[in-house]
């Protein structure tokens, strides 16, 4: 599985996720829960499916800014895509025929993104976020 480049981040405009860490280091302390107290958290996933990305069923295009920042070398360690944008264009469609346009509106280029399953990146990234370190 792949690993995760931790970054700091910070909670406090997420009081649902700080108050559950406080409950838990409570229960913990007290016995009721078993495990390890959590420190300084700089990643949280709260899924309240069976498992993780028991809820996503969707794909997408993703641009992989965001991720790179994360896991600088996902693609390397395996990261679950299904494959890289390789071209772009528009269609037009009509009831019977669809006429390629001469141009593709740069919202729509998606060239150097990839096609992902939605349901496969998350399970991914819950493995990632569950390893210690």
């Amino acid at each position: 599985m792949w690993s995760c480049w931790r970054r700091p981040g910070k909670l406090e405009r997420c009081p649902a996720l700080v108050r559950l860490i406080a409950r838990h280091n409570e229960g913990v302390a007290s016995g009721t829960i078993k495990g390890n107290p959590l420190g300084e958290i700089e990643i949280g996933v709260i899924e309240k499916g069976a498992s993780v990305g028991a809820h996503v069923l969707s794909g997408a295009v993703m641009d992989p800014r965001a991720l790179r920042e994360l896991i600088p070398d996902f693609e390397e360690q395996g990261a679950p895509l299904e494959s890289p944008v390789l071209e772009d264009f528009f269609l037009y469609l009509t009831d019977k025929r669809s006429f390629r346009s001469p141009i593709t509106p740069p919202p729509l280029k998606n060239h150097g993104y990839y096609i992902v399953s939605l349901n496969r990146l998350t399970v991914g990234l819950g493995k990632n976020v569950r390893k210690p370190g």
